[in-house]
């Protein structure tokens, strides 16, 4: 005999909007909200528990594995930083200083204003898009590691 599936609320903490979540496994993911707050659950959502606050509008989270990952962001009080990365499972976030930033106008910018989307292949590639406004441009990016040549 199976038992109905159905959707049960969690212990993520409150907040006005969560963007976006990602799962590793049936029991280990995060999930990011518009406050700036990263929350881990090792457990399959059952739990979950707060890992950072960062200054940001976090928009979207992909892991390439339990430590290493990376969140964009739409917003940022340090408009900078537009996204973080984690090597340690999410204890800390640290902003990533070389994206290309020079913006313009919408017709000639290297980099869009906001990162909406990721999508992780692995730790060496890793796909960002995104703008959040009509007036900016909604850029593709990419991380590619560099092979040494043979």
């Amino acid at each position: 005999m199976y038992t109905q599936s159905r959707w049960i609320a969690t212990d993520a903490p409150l907040a006005r909007c969560y963007d976006d979540c990602f799962f590793i496994s049936d029991l280990t993911g995060w999930a990011i909200n518009g406050a700036g707050q990263v929350s881990r659950t090792d457990d399959g959502a059952r739990n979950w528990n707060p890992q950072e606050t960062l200054p940001s509008y976090l928009r979207c989270i992909g892991m390439a594995d339990e430590n290493v990952g990376w969140i964009g962001c739409t917003s940022s009080r340090d408009l900078m930083y537009m996204m973080y990365m984690t090597t340690d499972g999410g204890v800390s976030w640290n902003p990533i200083p070389n994206l290309p930033r020079t913006y313009r106008s919408v017709t000639n910018a290297d980099a869009g204003a906001n990162i909406c989307s990721l999508h992780v292949l692995g730790e060496n590639c890793i796909f960002a898009s995104g703008s959040n406004s009509p007036e900016f441009p909604a850029l593709f990016q990419a991380w590619v590691e560099a092979q040494e040549d043979t």
